[in-house]
């Protein structure tokens, strides 16, 4: 392919979850021009399969929360959960909320809904 057609593709996002499935581009990053963190996104189950990648830097603006950080991944992966599916984050291991503020090198664990289970 050449670059001048690769650069058009890009902007679809069925091009970006391609390129993000096979590993061509792992770090997003912000768009404010400002100092950025990053963060260590992983993804598990359902979520795995549906971004098409276990794990990812994200590059988000220095005063970024939980809610930043899946939002980026809602915009980057559509199908990743439907909108009215909360995400269940954890950071560093403990469950949060979307509220609490990041700090570079946090590892952001999503979680997919789980269910089943029998007496």
């Amino acid at each position: 392919m050449t670059r001048r057609w690769i650069r058009r593709c890009e902007r679809f996002p069925w091009y970006k979850a391609r390129s993000h499935a096979l590993g061509a581009r792992k770090t997003t990053t912000a768009d404010d021009g400002g100092v950025n963190l990053k963060v260590e996104v992983l993804l598990f189950a359902l979520y795995r399969e549906r971004a098409g990648t276990g794990s990812l830097t994200l590059e988000l603006p220095q005063a970024a929360t939980v809610g930043d950080a899946v939002s980026r991944m809602r915009e980057m992966y559509p199908r990743l959960a439907p909108p009215s599916v909360s995400i269940v984050a954890a950071v560093n291991t403990d469950y949060v909320e979307h509220g609490h503020p990041l700090s570079e090198g946090d590892q952001i664990a999503l979680i997919p809904p789980v269910s089943g289970g029998s007496r």
